[in-house]
C-alpha cells in the first residue's frame, strides 16, 4: 500500500490497531475495503493486514488480536476477491493466460480496466472460472 494512505489508516484507525507502526502489505486498492472493515468492527483490535495467498487466489488478509495465521477475518477476504487490488473498483478473479501457470496460485481480483491496462506486462490475465484452469 502506498505509504500515504497507510499513515492515514493509522492516524484515522489507531484505536482499533494493536501497534501505532501496523503496516499494511496490502495493495493499495483494498485501502476503501480496510476502511469499510475498519468501521463495522469497532469491538476488534486488529494486529495484522496484509496480501495473503491460498489455492483459490490473492486476497485481503485481516488478522483480529487472538487470531491464528489460518483464522484472518472471514469479510475481508471474500470482499477483497471482488475488489480490484490495483484500484479499488469491482472486480472478478482473473486467472494467467499461459497454460504452464494455470495451476499456480495467481488469479488475483481485477477490474476490466486493470485487467486490459496489465495486458501489455506479462503474465496476461484472463477471466474464467477457476475449474477451466485446471
Amino acid at each position: 500500500m502506498h505509504p500515504v494512505l497507510g499513515e492515514r489508516l493509522r492516524t484515522d484507525f489507531s484505536h482499533l490497531l494493536a501497534s501505532p507502526t501496523l503496516m499494511f502489505f496490502t495493495p493499495t486498492g483494498w485501502e476503501a475495503l480496510l476502511r469499510r472493515i475498519f468501521r463495522h468492527s469497532p469491538h476488534l483490535v486488529f494486529t495484522r493486514a496484509e496480501q495473503g495467498i491460498r489455492r483459490d487466489g490473492a486476497f485481503l488478509a485481516v488478522y483480529p488480536q487472538g487470531a491464528s495465521l489460518q483464522d484472518p477475518h472471514p469479510f475481508a477476504r471474500e470482499e477483497s476477491t471482488l475488489v480490484c487490488k490495483w484500484c479499488g473498483e469491482d472486480a472478478r478473479l482473473a486467472f494467467p493466460s499461459q497454460r504452464r501457470l494455470r495451476n499456480t496460485r495467481l488469479a488475483i481480483p481485477l477490474c476490466r480496466e486493470c485487467r486490459d491496462q496489465g495486458a501489455a506486462n506479462s503474465p496476461t490475465f484472463v477471466w474464467g472460472d477457476r475449474e477451466e484452469y485446471h
